[in-house]
């Protein structure tokens, strides 16, 4: 049985590196205790001590067991879905935004919001475009430098949880496993996701490396287990 979690018991959660790197691992996909120690070189007993410890608190839970034909069953783990947050003291931005978004809606009405967030998600887009432009000093955007500075690096210190699917010359595919509008979207897709999401990803894209097509392959506020991009740059003639 879970208990509720308090401010201290979740600082101590996350004061520890291999926790926080285990949650990330789970946050992309179930697994068990000798798979997350193999991928982070740790004793499988010391990831059972984690595990044991992210159980107890709520931050992750048993999903199942693995049955192999020699031996017991190997236990798999996920993370709770519930977005987790290391606030201190804890802020509902999420309610502030649901205020603000419903503001918008009966002020503007609902065609007119999605207009004004799809101008917002642009504007920020362009940016943000200028903004890894300088602070990674990239003299020149390609597939390699949108992989490594927007997706590894930008998309991972904001706590999207990227993962890379496939990176080419011409191509770029990746998940992200934590929507950081995902609360939002759950209730207004069409804003949040189709209005300034869509739209940032689609400006930022045409400030670094020009013309693109751009794909959502997979949307969290849709049902998907995460959200996938695809970018693809256009032949030059």
């Amino acid at each position: 049985m879970h208990i509720a979690m308090s401010a201290i018991e979740f600082s101590r959660a996350m004061s520890s590196r291999s926790r926080v790197n285990i949650l990330r691992l789970l946050a992309t996909r179930d697994m068990s205790a000798p798979e997350i120690a193999k991928k982070l070189l740790l004793k499988t007993t010391t990831v059972r001590h984690h595990l044991n410890l992210l159980t107890r608190i709520g931050m992750i839970g048993e999903v199942g067991e693995e049955r192999r034909e020699i031996g017991r069953p190997v236990v798999k783990y996920r993370v709770t879905r519930k977005p987790m947050s290391i606030e201190f003291p804890r802020r509902h931005y999420e309610i502030l935004s649901e205020i603000l978004l419903q503001g918008l809606i009966r002020t503007l009405g609902r065609e007119g919001a999605r207009t004004t967030l799809r101008h917002m998600g642009r504007e920020f887009g362009t940016r943000l475009a200028r903004d890894l432009t300088a602070r990674y000093a990239v003299e020149r955007w390609n597939m390699k430098a949108l992989k490594r500075y927007f997706v590894e690096l930008h998309l991972d210190e904001i706590g999207t949880l990227p993962e890379i699917v496939d990176a080419t010359d011409r191509t770029l595919r990746f998940k992200m496993h934590n929507c950081l509008l995902s609360e939002l979207a759950k209730h207004y897709p069409d804003l949040a996701c189709d209005g300034f999401d869509c739209q940032l990803f689609e400006a930022f894209v045409k400030g670094t490396i020009g013309k693109a097509e751009i794909e959502q392959v997979r949307c969290a506020a849709h049902g998907d287990p995460h959200c996938e991009y695809r970018i693809t740059r256009r032949a030059q003639h």
